[in-house]
């Protein structure tokens, strides 16, 4: 550390005390400061056109002049205390750049401010700080050393060689023209590089250059996006810093980024952290995975096949995805990791021994998928993985970074966990590489929120200028007010994202946008607004099929489900393949207008919804709390069939054909509804019964097609095994009352064993007696003897019930063939059909005069008829 005296330094702890106050207490402070500066430019005031030309300096390198904090312009007016505005500014300040000279070097402010920074380096050890010392003329590097500064610390902005001219530098009555050295001033910009402290250091590629909007709506912002990605700068240093700090001292290989929905940690990742690791030569960042429709190994874009063959081709490698496939093995193995691996390592710059980094986006999707397939890769992924940490391959050290939502950071644990025990019965050489440890990422504050509104603005502004573009120069600060007021809660950064791609695609042409304009799109609506906007444009582009209807179809069931857990909607990258098949080919032109409105999010084979976000506004949250129990019914039915599937569990026979599945499931269901005896076992066989009639019924549904085609082997499996079952239940029902009907006979009652015969067939749901043959013979022989008159034949399913009209003349009878048929008693002959009903008739009966007949239906109907012309009169 540099020197201090004792006097400096207890003023610089003075310093430091302020810095320690609330944000509340240093309200003052912080507001007569414009904004928080990055970096702190200390200097004498004899420098004073130095200092100015240095700034100027580096906002020509696209750094935001709120960003550099030069004491003698920055708004530290003569009534606000200077030491606690130094305070501020130095504590927020990632870099501390000292302009030295002989007149540095003779104030003991200039100590102190050394010290404050040197201090605050020591209390924060999450927070990378940077003290550089520029030596203007008259300054020696043995001055410097001599005060304690290491040789990497100091640059001599005068040394000989090209020179960078600033001209006609002003301050106050003064103006002259500032040189400072080339090479110098490079040095420095790679030390500021280098500290990831300043997003505008990062370049910024407009994911659609018809549209350089800096702000991605929904989506996450990419590594290409680092130039525009602020308002974590803070935690980015911190989290710079942590990996720094565990790798140096502990074995541990995982990190997760953990935070709720909506917080940023995908953009966390991809623009924030991965870019600023990428600029270290003590660290070669491989690409970030995420588990699309075909898996996390996949060829897929975000599969490991796919993201490792793009980072070879990056680097010039003529390698491809069917290398890095063979290189794996089928399945993935640790050794076929690892090979890959030690492949990339080799790209290394010589010399170098870096950390590998591999990322994982979204790591609860590995977990949340109820597909047997991707499971099993699942599975065959992390074993391969986390052999890999616990028992490296030469020369490969691995650090795993994910992002995970806080909801789902238990199944990630128990797999660690679960991989540790296999570690330790194996004795492999190092078990603590599967420690892990959490990275929390909290909501913005209110500060972050205005930069990351402000800020893009400024980068988009500048690189227009650059390309001879026009581009708004700023939001309006009562808009930015309004906004931060706006946008709270849960969902506030992705909605308020929507909202500023919104505003600054449509004002492009603008100089300054404002509150009016936010107004002329969303009224006085809330947070909301901005998904109604987003939505009334893809209805308006999408033609005939941009409704609300053709909405709902494309996103339920195939882009969005029900996280009974989470108790939210989730979403689900699907194959477009999949997606747009059967009666859903024609909505490609809402997809189409869904992604252009940024809502969908579309690659090579896949789309999903761009943020789960969506999900939670209306209509479509009113939808998916709707179908929340068919979604339900959904998952579990798949995961039943792809358990099934792993089993490899066959059916009893043939499978009955899918069209007639339902009808029997109903009959089945039904059957056993009149069966029940109020007993628990009966009862858990008709509730058996109608879930599986549900669940056909949905596979049933166009919009469920894939269900269908996954699970409808097993739903048919489940309908054949159920039938067997039922039948031999039946069966064992209706033998029961043989024996008793023919001893009945045999003592000469022979309407008693009718009445036995007819009621095992009543009870096993056999009148035609297929399933107990055994009981034609009592039957008939008690027909024979009996006194019975004539038996009533025609309907082709069970007879519900039976009634004689008042003057007993007719009989109507009601069946679960949807009819109900009415008879003359004296010929035991048919009279009329009364067809009508779509549904099992289950009651019938005469009106008092004979006249009308009403039957009731499972249709959920009730129908009047009349008697004598057998035509129905009304449907009730």
């Amino acid at each position: 550390m540099p020197s201090t005296s004792s006097a400096s330094q207890s003023e610089a702890d003075a310093c430091i005390t302020a810095v320690a106050w609330s944000d509340e207490e240093l309200g003052v402070s912080r507001n007569r400061i414009r904004a928080l500066p990055r970096i702190f430019i200390s200097h004498a005031s004899a420098n004073d056109i130095e200092a100015k030309a240095f700034k100027l300096h580096l906002v020509d390198c696209g750094i935001a002049p709120d960003d550099v904090f030069v004491d003698h312009d920055d708004g530290v007016q003569a009534h606000t205390k200077w030491k606690d505005a130094l305070a501020v500014a130095n504590a927020a300040a990632g870099a501390l750049i000292c302009l030295v000279s002989p007149e540095w070097l003779a104030s003991r402010w200039s100590q102190i401010e050394v010290g404050v920074a040197e201090q605050l380096r020591r209390m924060d050890r999450h927070q990378r700080r940077a003290i550089i010392i520029a030596m203007l003329p008259g300054t020696t590097r043995a001055e410097m050393q001599a005060k304690g500064f290491t040789e990497d610390q100091i640059t001599d902005l005068a040394e000989p060689g090209a020179v960078t001219v600033i001209r006609k530098v002003a301050v106050k009555d003064a103006s002259r023209d500032v040189t400072f050295s080339s090479r110098s001033l490079e040095k420095i910009r790679h030390s500021l590089d280098s500290l990831g402290i300043l997003a505008e250091t990062f370049d910024w590629e407009p994911r659609n250059p018809k549209r350089p909007s800096p702000f991605p709506g929904l989506e996450a912002f990419s590594e290409k996006e680092a130039g525009v990605f602020f308002g974590r700068e803070r935690r980015l240093t911190e989290a710079l810093s942590e990996i720094e700090d565990k790798l140096a001292q502990s074995p541990a290989r995982i990190m997760s980024i953990v935070a709720a929905s909506g917080v940023g940690k995908s953009s966390f990742l991809r623009a924030g952290l991965w870019p600023r690791l990428k600029r270290r030569s003590s660290y070669l960042p491989l690409p970030i995975l995420k588990q699309g429709s075909r898996g996390i190994v996949s060829d897929q874009e975000g599969g490991l096949i796919h993201t490792m063959a793009g980072w070879f081709s990056e680097k010039e490698q003529s390698v491809d995805s069917g290398w890095v496939r063979s290189q794996l093995g089928t399945p993935i193995s640790r050794d076929g990791l690892g090979k890959v691996l030690a492949e990339a390592i080799q790209l290394a710059p010589p010399g170098a021994a870096p950390r590998l980094l591999l990322g994982l986006d979204q790591a609860e999707e590995l977990f949340d998928t109820t597909d047997r397939d991707k499971i099993a890769e699942r599975e065959q992924f992390l074993a391969a993985l986390f052999g890999l940490l616990s028992n490296p391959a030469r020369g490969i050290d691995l650090l795993v970074v994910a992002t995970i939502r806080a909801d789902s950071l238990g199944p990630m644990c128990e797999a660690i966990a679960a991989a540790r025990g296999v570690a330790e019965r194996e004795i492999v050489p190092n078990v603590a590489g599967l420690g892990h440890w959490s990275f929390p990422l909290e909501p913005m504050s209110t500060t972050d929120y205005r930069s990351v509104i402000e800020k893009p603005v400024e980068v988009a502004y500048r690189k227009a200028g650059t390309l001879g573009r026009k581009a708004p120069q700023s939001f309006e600060a009562a808009l930015v007010e309004h906004l931060v007021k706006t946008f709270t809660g849960k969902d506030a950064l992705p909605l308020l994202a929507i909202a500023l791609d919104q505003l600054y695609t449509e004002h492009i042409a603008q100089n300054v946008i404002t509150l009016d304009h936010y107004k002329s799109l969303y009224g006085d609506e809330g947070a909301s607004g901005p998904i109604r906007h987003a939505l009334e444009n893809a209805y308006k582009n999408a033609g005939e099929v941009g409704t609300p209807e053709h909405l709902r179809r494309l996103i339920i069931p195939e882009l969005a489900t029900w996280d009974d857990e989470a108790g939210a909607a989730k979403r689900i990258p699907t194959q477009t393949a999949v997606l747009l098949s059967g009666e859903r080919a024609r909505l490609e032109p809402l997809v189409e207008a869904m992604v252009e409105a940024r809502l969908l999010v579309r690659d090579r084979e896949t789309i999903e919804v761009a943020h789960e976000a969506l999900l939670r506004q209306e209509p479509l949250g009113g939808w998916l709390e709707e179908n929340k129990g068919a979604l339900r019914q959904r998952r579990d039915v798949l995961r039943e069939a792809n358990e099934w599937k792993a089993a490899q569990t066959s059916p009893d026979g043939p499978l009955p054909p899918w069209d007639e599945a339902a009808k029997q499931a109903e009959q089945l269901a039904r059957s056993r509804a009149r069966r029940a005896s109020g007993d628990t076992a009966s009862e858990f066989l008709v509730r058996r019964g109608d879930r599986l009639v549900s669940a056909i019924r949905l596979a049933g549904d166009p919009d469920y097609r894939s269900l269908r085609e996954v699970a409808g082997p097993y739903l048919q499996a489940c309908l054949a095994a159920e039938s067997a079952q039922d039948e031999r239940q039946r069966r064992i029902i209706g033998t029961a009352f043989v024996k008793p009907a023919l001893q009945a006979l045999e003592e000469g009652l022979s309407d008693h064993a009718l009445r036995l015969a007819v009621a095992g067939a009543v009870l096993a749901d056999d009148l035609d007696l297929r399933l107990v043959p055994e009981l034609s013979g009592p039957v008939g022989k008690a027909i024979h003897s009996t006194r019975i008159r004539s038996i009533l034949c025609g309907h082709r399913g069970s007879v519900a019930i039976a009634a004689f009209s008042p003057d007993g003349r007719r009989i109507v009878t009601a069946s679960d063939d949807n009819t109900a048929r009415v008879w003359d008693v004296e010929r035991g002959s048919e009279i009329a059909t009364l067809k009508g009903h779509e549904g099992p008739v289950q009651s019938a009966a005469f009106s008092p005069d004979g006249r009308r007949i009403v039957t009731a239906s499972y249709d959920n109907t009730a129908r009047v008829w009349d008697v004598e012309r057998g035509s129905e009169i009304a449907t009730l």
